[in-house]
């Protein structure tokens, strides 16, 4: 007798002390033959043997002794002898097991209960056969080639039900599931980025069931397809919210068409886990994409009320945006264009993106919005649990509120508006219709942000140009100046900025007319008198040409004051003889001549001589002189005369501080050069009560004297004397 065969029958004997052992050996020898030939049919008399030992001894201890012959022919058989397993083998490898199985547990009776302990046994034996390391990139790449060429046959099916049958089900649930989670993720993020017009939850939902919902319920073995079913819209949720999260910043670059996006995305974030890891993505994306030098202010300011009303929609409270504005508010309040990008917005002068958002909707929605609040707070609520300590519940609702206070000082702003709404009142559109309705509106808007009495400068400004208007049409009731007519916007010169002073000298009729226009504001206004700006304004004039041409245009009076030159008896003109007909400058008759020959009314005929272009088929951007050809200046004129006669508000503020640059220079003198921080503390020490300008505007100061070549900025951050 061999050792195993020793070995069972001792542990018979000692397991089944009723059993003759005569009945052990035949049992024995029997049993070793049946297990030899897989697929045969169960004998008569091996049968009738294990029925008359199993009423015996008891059929659970026959069990237990089966099993153990079980185990020790399975060790002989296949794990001694090796298991062939690779790609090609493994349907054959786990079809050989499922048979053995089959037949091994052909001659006893199973339990109807969970508890088979000839199975477990089994299993065991084949997971140590097989290591769980080696199988699974086997199995993996086995399911890819079948999927792939979507061979789900009988075939196919078999083998996934003698796998799970060998013990080996959590393995293939694990590869199927990570597989599983690649190919969902790779159908979403092919289907549905960059897809934000139109709601994709539900559509994600229904995509994936659909594409991977029969296959995953024949692998993963579900009884019922809702099982699988959950599995899959968790994993299209999740993969959708992954995917909508690290979109975010473009989502939100592209709202409000990508407000379905928001919406999905809102539905889906669930847990602080997703909320937090939202910030932390979204706020990364802002930091390398937009919180850089390379971007415009304006855009950053665009950005940020596109991130304020996305995440209104995320997250009502606020938490999340209080949370991802801070660090762009940061990096904003230390932009130097970014008072006069706000200040664009809130009159509506943007025509992009760059320039900056357009706030005068968000000017009238807030106030709106203001007025329909809790006055009493009926609505309050306890702060969230992921909000930061110092939150405040609606804050975020408040867009023109969250920008204006990006400031420390309300001036900044009062000083832009100025400018801006000087600028906006002197354009040729007001000048002709009178129109500043918008502008109007707006400042009463703002009076609200700002306090009563706070805007009274940019009120004043508004009430020049309505009573400008009826003085104009007082005056012109009573006739014109030789035919022409005049119309004259007056302002307060205290309460409006300083305008550029700009040389000009026009045509004697037109004088006549400020002349004529004068002598009509007097007898209405005696006690004031009339400081003209000629260089400021719109001229409207018809030109007529030998070739029958006549051109209606719109220019300024330094145009105009050019063109006017050429109507003498001189008929071509350098630049020098226009500069002493009409007192400008070289740049500015320069930009004029420019802007006639753009319009075709001047012609360039000979190097910086020009003449009338009597006859527009010789138009050309070119002439021939004995020198060669000579190319015409640029074709750039003055988009808005107007505003740029007006100083800005830096410039303004620099104007201001000149009468502190001799005490600035006493210091830096006898001092020596020293940094603007001591610079800012001995001006508090030396000017009688105290030196009150801000460090910006100090340095603003400095610069402007800087590019004067009065001082200059040295290594350590220190100013000195030039």
């Amino acid at each position: 007798m061999t050792a195993s065969r020793l070995r069972s029958a001792r542990i018979f004997a000692r397991v089944f002390p009723k059993v003759k052992s005569n009945a052990l050996s035949n049992t024995r020898h029997a049993l070793l033959l049946w297990f030899d030939d897989v697929g045969a049919a169960l004998t008569n008399g091996l049968k009738d043997v294990l029925q008359h030992v199993s009423q015996d001894i008891g059929t659970d201890q026959l069990l237990a002794w089966y099993t153990d012959c079980v185990r020790a022919h399975f060790v002989q058989r296949y794990a001694v002898l090796g298991l062939p397993l690779s790609v090609a083998t493994l349907p054959d490898t786990f079809g050989t097991l499922c048979r053995a199985y089959t037949h091994y547990s052909t001659p006893i009776p199973q339990p109807q209960n969970n508890d088979n302990a000839l199975q477990h046994a089994f299993q065991a034996l084949c997971t140590n056969a097989l290591p769980t390391t080696t199988l699974e990139p086997l199995l993996e790449e086995w399911l890819r080639d079948n999927l792939q060429s979507n061979d789900a046959n009988s075939e196919f099916l078999k083998t996934i039900t003698a796998i799970r049958v060998c013990g080996f089900g959590r393995v293939i649930d694990g590869v199927f599931g990570r597989m599983l989670g690649a190919a969902v993720r790779e159908a979403v993020y092919e289907a549905f980025a960059g897809q934000w017009d139109k709601p994709a939850l539900e559509a994600a939902q229904e995509y994936v069931l659909r594409r991977f919902g029969d296959v995953s319920a024949l692998i993963l073995h579900a009884s019922s397809n809702t099982g699988t079913g959950d599995l899959l819209t968790s994993y299209s949720v999740d993969v959708l919210r992954n995917l909508r999260t690290t979109e975010l910043f473009d989502i939100i670059t592209a709202y409000p068409t990508s407000h379905a996006a928001l919406e999905d995305l809102r539905h889906i974030l669930t847990t602080a886990e997703d909320r937090a890891h939202l910030t932390s993505t979204f706020s990364a994306a802002v930091g390398k994409r937009l919180l850089h030098p390379g971007a415009d202010t304006g855009l950053i300011l665009t950005h940020f009320v596109h991130t304020v009303r996305a995440f209104q929609i995320l997250d009502p409270r606020g938490v999340l945006l209080d949370k991802v504005a801070r660090p762009i508010r940061a990096y904003l309040s230390g932009r130097e264009d970014m008072v006069h990008c706000i200040t664009l917005g809130l009159f509506g002068a943007v025509s992009s993106d760059v320039d900056g958002p357009n706030l005068a909707g968000e000017l009238e929605r807030s106030a709106k919005e203001a007025e329909a609040d809790d006055e009493w707070g009926l609505d309050w609520l306890p702060d969230p649990n992921d909000a930061l300590p110092t939150y405040k519940s609606g804050r975020g609702k408040d867009v023109v509120g969250m920008l204006l206070g990006l400031s420390e000082s309300k001036d900044p702003f009062l000083k832009e508006m100025q400018v801006l709404l000087a600028g906006r009142l002197l354009r040729d559109e007001v000048l002709k219709t009178w129109g500043c309705e918008n502008e109007v509106r707006t400042v009463g808007l703002l009076k609200g942000r700002f306090g009563e009495g706070t805007l009274n400068q940019l009120e004043v400004m508004l009430r020049d140009v309505q009573e400008s208007k009826v003085i104009d049409t007082t005056i012109k009731k009573g006739g014109d100046a030789g035919g022409l007519s005049l119309s004259a916007v007056i302002l307060s010169r205290l309460f409006w900025p300083t305008l550029n002073k700009q040389t000009l000298r026009l045509p004697a009729e037109v004088e006549g007319m400020f002349a004529f226009y004068e002598q009509g504001f007097m007898k209405l206004k005696a006690s004031r008198q009339l400081a003209w700006h000629k260089a400021l304004g719109v001229v409207n004039l018809s030109l007529d040409f030998e070739d029958g041409r006549r051109v209606d245009i719109d220019a300024t009076p330094a145009q105009v004051a050019v063109v006017h030159a050429f109507g003498g008896d001189e008929r071509e003109l350098s630049v020098e003889n226009l500069k002493a007909k009409t007192d400008m400058d070289d740049s500015g008759v320069k930009r004029a001549l420019a802007f006639w020959v753009k319009h075709k009314v001047l012609r360039a005929t000979s190097d910086n001589t020009y003449a009338p272009l009597e006859d527009a088929s010789k138009a050309s951007t070119t002439t021939t002189t004995a020198g060669g050809p000579t190319t015409l200046l640029p074709l750039t004129d003055d988009a808005d005369p107007a505003a740029s006669a007006i100083q800005s508000a830096a410039d303004s503020a620099a104007e201001e501080m000149r009468i502190y640059w001799q005490f600035i220079v006493g210091m830096l003198t006898n001092l020596g050069p020293m940094p603007i921080e001591r610079m800012q503390m001995m001006l508090g020490m030396l000017i009688p009560g105290g030196f009150t300008r801000s460090q910006d505007e100090l340095r603003g100061f400095l610069d402007v004297m800087g590019k004067e070549g009065k001082v200059e900025l040295g290594a350590g951050g220190v100013y000195k004397l030039m």
